[in-house]
């Protein structure tokens, strides 16, 4: 499965707080690939999904505060501004 997240999404993955976790996978471009799990460390470690939506302690990148002010100066126009992860076992030709 491949999971779609968008950079101006307010969700884990965004939050500067977030660390992904990856896999060593020879399917994987370059041989490493993200994987649907990683943690948060504020105000203590706990595990996390990237997808998942934001808690009160999100804090997003600068990148994702520009991205969320133009998104809302341009409501009409849906620009893909994000990224693909693979979730799960199996083989992926991304």
């Amino acid at each position: 499965m491949i999971i779609r997240i968008n950079n101006r999404e307010d969700v884990c993955a965004n939050c500067e707080h977030f660390t992904q976790h990856y896999v060593m996978f020879e399917g994987f471009i370059g041989g490493i690939g993200a994987i649907n799990a990683g943690h948060c460390a504020y105000p203590r470690i706990k595990d996390r999904k990237p997808g998942q939506p934001a808690c009160e302690n999100f804090k997003g990148s600068r990148n994702h505060e520009l991205l969320q002010r133009e998104s809302e100066d341009n409501t009409k126009d849906e620009k893909w501004d994000g990224y693909y992860m693979a979730a799960g076992g199996g083989n992926y030709d991304i």
